[in-house]
């Protein structure tokens, strides 16, 4: 892979000076391109939503919602606790 990036770095920088023309033609194309390309991505990123969504509520956040979960538990523990404490 290291071999093919060099290669690709050499051809690039020691190419001769062309002699090309680029029509206003050209720009509109390649920001044609740009513009599907940024489309497409978001309207396949906005049908994959939900699953992404799920994933993350359930693998991503599950550790998050059961520490919570456990100090609120405690909470309500040392308050129960503490009403009792106090009714005796």
């Amino acid at each position: 892979m290291l071999n093919l990036i060099t290669f690709i770095l050499i051809f690039i920088f020691s190419s001769k000076q062309a002699c090309a023309y680029l029509d206003p033609g050209t720009g509109s194309y390649v920001l044609q391109i740009l513009v599907g390309a940024l489309i497409g991505a978001s309207v396949g990123f906005r049908m994959c939503w939900n699953k992404i969504k799920s994933f993350c509520l359930v693998y991503v956040f599950k550790k998050k919602r059961n520490e919570s979960n456990s100090k609120n538990n405690e909470c309500i523990n040392n308050c129960n606790c503490e009403e009792e404490n106090n009714k005796e």
